[in-house]
């Protein structure tokens, strides 16, 4: 008996689907329609855009190749110099202390080479030299 009345129970309390799983899965999946028709339409637009200043600058160069060509050379030329002085502000100073402590490695390289060679090391390295074992 006590079985059929748990089960009555559960038959009382079903869980309420509707508000708890169905209105806010659609609320969400809405949401998430709108975001990307907000995406794809901002991408269309861009995408129209980039096309319209393609087809001015094509029409642009047709109708007048020489001046156009120039003053895109001259555009090219001036973002170009703006780079270098860029690069030679922030770039060069870098380079020029690798320089300095790539200058001082060798520097130091040259002075233990030489030490080596005036000193060379006795003791150990001679009996290798002679065939006979280390230590000997």
């Amino acid at each position: 008996m006590a079985l059929l009345n748990e089960l009555d129970d559960i038959a009382h309390h079903t869980p309420d689907l509707e508000n708890k799983l169905v209105l806010p899965t659609a609320k969400l999946v809405a949401q998430v329609k709108e975001q990307l028709n907000v995406e794809y339409q901002d991408m269309l637009s861009g995408l129209a855009d980039a096309t319209s200043f393609m087809v001015a600058a094509a029409k642009q160069l047709y109708a007048h190749p020489v001046e156009t060509s120039s003053n895109w050379f001259g555009q090219i030329r001036n973002g170009s110099a703006d780079l270098v002085a860029q690069a030679q502000g922030d770039a060069f100073p870098i380079y020029q202390h690798w320089l300095a402590q790539i200058s001082t490695g060798k520097e130091m390289t040259l002075h233990y080479l030489q030490a080596f060679w005036d000193n060379p090391p006795t003791g150990h390295a001679r009996n290798i030299g002679a065939g006979n074992p280390i230590g000997s």
